[in-house]
């Protein structure tokens, strides 16, 4: 199962680490923020079935 959490984590320590830059970091944020605003509309994954 998705861990929000977690994912978020993995943004943060990938920058700390200085694996990507703060415009990447912040583009994984917003790419992140507009997957969960399109889940909940029911337009992400597939999910077309469950309405």
């Amino acid at each position: 199962m998705f861990n929000m959490t977690d994912y978020l984590a993995a943004i943060l320590d990938r920058y700390k680490a200085g694996a990507i830059t703060r415009p990447q970091a912040v583009t994984l944020l917003l790419d992140f923020m507009a997957d969960m605003a399109a889940a909940e509309e029911g337009r992400f994954s597939g999910d077309d079935d469950i309405h």
